[in-house]
């Protein structure tokens, strides 16, 4: 495969799926790296490469194809993001960071200490369960729900909107509060570390952005707003093309998460049972039974009958509590939740190409 047959394949398709099945030793993957490369080339705002691991992102053949093909006015930092997870993102750019006085607060060292303990754990080339347990406990202090991460990059946003705004009262800039934080950390020296710490702050700015899937899957952090959904984000998906590769290995990775969010969503059992009592109390009218089948009302019927022995049996319409010391739920019950990511009222205008390994030309 060459980089014309990669071009003919993207500009004859249309917005949708396609699956691209190329043999081993096809050079896909060199192929397709020399086709991201020259993106300015291409009809897409923006290229999304995804694939199962961090560690199997073709980054450096990317890096070499740019090396190839690209003038000097464009080059693989200012347009290619490797996304990582927030985790990675902070272990990996924080201690090499040059963080102002002003930034580092005690949770600032707290989190340098982790992550030096961190390193130097993942470092040991030992790989017991202990060594294990050590890197998952100090990786959870960093990156769990209330870690210090998250503490860390709220004090950072805290500061910087501060800042923001009391520049804003003392200027004639019709600049959002957002638009002027994200202004200070371009051009204000104190700020600017941020950038390099969580570069996603400008992830708009890269026509090229590198991810495995369960980052692509999950939320990004910008900093300077809530967290945002690849999927959801038109500025990101809208006339993008999502290059989908190792996708066999990556289809296990997406079936993950949908287990791992159903086993999440828990559902008000009583509530949804309650919630056929409404429909149990409307009585046929003898017109509306003229127009359905002898079957259907006798079934409606006998489920309803059986709604009714449960309702009294187990007294479903009072109100429950759980009597029980150590809960870690505030309520017995939740509504169930789902997470749609695409849908009428927000289309997304996006192409995605998966490139498939196949045997059948072996």
């Amino acid at each position: 495969m060459n980089i014309k047959d990669f071009k003919n394949i993207t500009d004859n398709q249309i917005k949708g799926l396609t699956i691209v099945p190329l043999r081993t030793g096809s050079s896909k993957t060199y192929t397709a790296m020399d086709f991201v490369s020259q993106s300015n080339n291409s009809k897409y705002d923006r290229i999304i490469y995804i694939t199962n691991k961090n560690n199997n992102l073709p980054i450096e053949e990317l890096r070499a194809a740019f090396k190839r093909n690209q003038s000097e006015k464009s080059s693989f930092k200012n347009k290619v993001l490797i996304v990582k997870s927030n985790f990675d993102s902070i272990v990996e750019n924080l201690p090499k960071a040059n963080v102002p006085s002003m930034f580092q607060s005690n949770t600032y060292h707290k989190l340098i200490k982790q992550i030096d303990i961190y390193i130097n754990h993942s470092g040991n080339d030992k790989d017991d369960d202990l060594q294990k347990f050590a890197r998952s406990y100090i990786e959870n202090g960093i990156d769990s729900g209330r870690g210090l991460e998250k503490e860390f990059r709220h004090e950072i946003y805290t500061k910087l909107r501060h800042f923001a705004i009391k520049q804003l009262e003392n200027s004639d800039s019709n600049l959002s509060i957002k638009e002027y934080m994200l202004k200070t950390v371009r051009e204000d020296k104190s700020f600017r570390w941020i950038s390099s710490v969580f570069p996603t702050i400008f992830i708009e700015d890269y026509q090229i952005l590198m991810m495995n899937t369960s980052k692509f899957l999950t939320s990004y952090s910008t900093i300077v707003g809530g967290p945002q959904q690849f999927l959801t984000n038109k500025v990101i998906i809208n006339n993008a093309l999502i290059i989908i590769d190792e996708f066999d290995q990556t289809k296990k990775v997406i079936l993950r998460k949908i287990e791992d969010q159903a086993i999440r969503n828990i559902g008000d059992l009583f509530k949804d049972f309650q919630g056929f009592q409404q429909v149990f109390d409307c009585k046929i009218s003898e017109d509306l039974k003229k127009l359905q089948s002898p079957k259907m009302i006798e079934s409606f019927e006998d489920i309803k009958k059986k709604y009714v022995e449960i309702k009294n049996k187990y007294h479903t319409n009072a109100n429950w509590y759980l009597n029980e010391r150590n809960t870690v739920h505030e309520f017995m019950f939740f509504d169930g939740k789902v997470n749609t990511f695409l849908n009428n009222d927000s289309k997304k205008d996006c192409t995605v190409l998966i490139i498939q390994i196949t045997q059948k030309y072996l």
